[in-house]
């Protein structure tokens, strides 16, 4: 699917972004809710700046085609924390704080070993 342009004209045809933002639209679908798991997809595409309790979501599974729609953020806050979980309403299993992103925490590994006092900060990422 081509989503940076699906998603760009959809947002433009709203007139919600311009030109200019079309390089924040990603270009792929990665599912947000955990690896190699059974069942529906997701990826977050763009925050409504008009709507905040709202995001834009690809949605998809294995035997379909990915979908954009509009759903509201997951209310649920972190038990102990000050951090809400930054994945859409309706997600089934875990909240944003109980998942890892390998590829995320390769990317902090290799940007510590080169700056190791941005440990705290990479450490600290939301969701």
């Amino acid at each position: 699917m081509p989503h940076r342009e699906v998603s760009f004209a959809i947002l433009a045809a709203h007139r919600r972004v311009t030109s200019a933002d079309l390089a924040r639209v990603p270009n792929g679908l990665r599912c947000e809710l955990a690896l190699a798991h059974e069942g529906e997809h997701a990826d977050h595409v763009w925050d409504w700046d008009h709507r905040p309790s709202h995001a834009l979501w690809a949605r998809w599974t294995a035997d379909e085609t990915p979908r954009l729609e509009s759903v509201p953020w997951c209310e649920a806050e972190h038990p102990s924390a000050d951090e809400a979980c930054t994945l859409y309403g309706d997600h089934g299993g875990a909240h944003a704080w109980e998942l890892s992103d390998p590829e995320y925490d390769a990317f902090v590994r290799r940007l510590c070993a080169q700056a190791p006092e941005w440990e705290v900060l990479l450490r600290a990422r939301p969701g």
